[in-house]
């Protein structure tokens, strides 16, 4: 009785899903709702499975990439490095937009006058100070405790006393300056590796998905699973055809109805033709 109840809500839910999905798209496309209703089927008979198997297939699938896992190693190796350039950029970033950038900017009729203009300045202003001031305690915190390891990790600690004068009062003419001097090159090759490095992203993402789906279908596939998966789509083409082609019912009841025959459907094909006619599922 149990598998009869999981097939029963499976076709239920995985029609209203299709169904909703059909009377949203164009109707040119309203078949796309079939496809959706079929794989939700599936995926709610096969819950349970999906929740025990999904971590083993994902670290299957992790495996196989190298791409990705250097750059979280990256990211925890050099979180420091990179918390630093992300709080000097905002803050140069932010330094110059009010300093430039806002005076230039012109308020519309009516809305902001120059006193809000003004106040506005300031507080972004005082928002730059303020991390500064964040960072320079931090980094005086990291030096002052004698370069503990917890603090500062050992590989960061030039690295911060190189880019110290970055955080001061004059960090962004000296960004602007590092960057017309030395950061051109740099720039021109990181861009590149960066492109590189992003290609290999995407291509190891893509061959994860794979992966991971292959592996987690071979994990949770069963008959029931196959079985639940073409009567949700069986369902919603049928319910679409009777309940919006035919009696052009609106959305609540047609949501209910197509529910309703998926849910029959479903156990019909299961009960009578997959168990007593093809004799593809277990009849215990």
């Amino acid at each position: 009785m149990e598998r009869q109840v999981k097939v029963f809500l499976a076709c239920v839910l995985g029609t209203m899903t299709g169904l909703a999905v059909a009377l949203s798209v164009p109707e040119i496309i309203w078949w796309v709702g079939a496809i959706i209703g079929g794989a939700t089927s599936g995926l709610f008979y096969a819950l349970p499975e999906i929740k025990h198997y999904a971590p083993k297939a994902a670290k299957i699938a992790w495996e196989g990439l190298q791409y990705a896992p250097n750059l979280i190693r990256a990211l925890v190796v050099y979180r420091w490095r990179i918390l630093l350039l992300l709080v000097a950029l905002i803050s140069s970033g932010l330094l110059v937009w009010s300093l430039v950038v806002f005076p230039e900017m012109k308020l519309a009729p009516g809305e902001a006058g120059e006193e809000s203009g003004v106040a506005v300045l300031f507080a972004l202003v005082a928002i730059f100070l303020v991390l500064y001031f964040v960072v320079c305690l931090a980094l005086s915190v990291a030096f002052i405790a004698n370069y503990r390891d917890e603090i500062l990790p050992a590989e960061d600690r030039d690295y911060a006393k190189t880019f110290a004068p970055f955080f001061s009062p004059i960090g962004p003419l000296l960004i602007i300056a590092w960057l017309v001097v030395k950061g051109t090159p740099h720039i021109v090759r990181g861009s590149i590796r960066l492109t590189k490095k992003a290609c290999g992203l995407i291509k190891e993402a893509c061959s994860f998905t794979v992966e991971f789906s292959k592996t987690l279908f071979t994990f949770i596939h069963s008959k029931e699973l196959v079985l639940c998966t073409v009567d949700g789509a069986l369902a919603v083409l049928l319910s679409y055809i009777v309940c919006v082609t035919l009696l052009t019912l609106p959305l609540g009841p047609t949501l209910l109805l197509g529910g309703l025959i998926g849910g029959l459907i479903g156990i019909l094909d299961y009960e009578i033709i997959s168990k007593r006619v093809l004799h593809i599922v277990s009849s215990k």
